[in-house]
């Protein structure tokens, strides 16, 4: 396959997007390479408008946006990687309490966190609807208040930022256990987690928010075959930077 390079070009207060079609065969990271040192980088995409602006189309291409399976595997500072809502950055330790086999990104749709009864995390949808523990500081000390109302990691996240301060961080085994303790002892539900993940970024750093997938990303790829589909051959679309 193609990828496609991009130009940006400034008249005044205006920018122009030019995107090149680049007919070399590369991996989407030999793609990303050469759109660095010979534009600016892999497409990135706005708006359905700058789709429409490519005039030659073809069925398969590379583009800017990308998922590393190594981002949601471990705790590291990769901007799709999990970080912690209280501070919407990565772990600053390194420290994780994952289930075994966990995280594994089912269906490419799991994005949350969650600690079981017994303490581990497992990763799962942001959609379900769990329990949940929110942090706070009251008079001086750290607290963690369970909440027994279930709802979504969004909706749970939005209560704990109205009430108290928002989800706790865990950082080392010392905040995990104060975190664990505040579930009741009689509770066998888990409950939510602040750590969540971006998945799907672009290469050029963008905080573009366009998406417009085909009905074949529901699919459920294992990692295996994820792998391979970063490493196929493919058409690029690469963009430049003038300013």
């Amino acid at each position: 396959m193609f990828f496609f390079c991009s130009l940006f070009s400034f008249f005044g207060k205006n920018a122009y997007v030019t995107y090149h079609i680049i007919t070399k065969g590369l991996t989407w990271e030999g793609a990303q390479q050469y759109c660095r040192e010979n534009f600016q980088d892999l497409a990135t995409f706005e708006s359905m408008d700058d789709v429409n602006s490519i005039t030659e189309l073809y069925d398969w291409s590379w583009i800017g946006l990308h998922e590393y399976s190594k981002s949601w595997k471990t705790m590291s500072k990769d901007i799709n990687s999990w970080r912690w809502s209280l501070t919407g950055e990565g772990s600053r330790t390194g420290y994780y309490k994952w289930r075994d086999s966990e995280p594994d990104n089912h269906m490419l749709m799991e994005h949350c966190v969650g600690m079981k009864p017994g303490g581990n995390w497992f990763d799962t949808s942001c959609q379900k609807e769990k329990r949940f523990v929110c942090y706070d500081v009251v008079e001086g000390k750290n607290a963690y208040v369970h909440v027994s109302e279930v709802r979504s990691w969004y909706s749970a996240l939005t209560y704990c930022r109205q009430h108290h301060i928002g989800f706790p961080v865990i950082e080392n085994s010392d905040q995990q256990k104060l975190v664990h303790s505040a579930i009741p002892s009689y509770s066998d539900a888990p409950i939510w987690l602040g750590l969540y993940r971006v998945p799907w970024v672009w290469s050029d750093g963008s905080q573009s928010s366009y998406r417009n997938w085909s009905s074949s990303k529901s699919e459920n790829y294992k990692d295996e075959k994820f792998c391979q589909l970063l490493h196929q051959v493919k058409r690029l679309l690469c963009f430049f930077d003038l300013n």
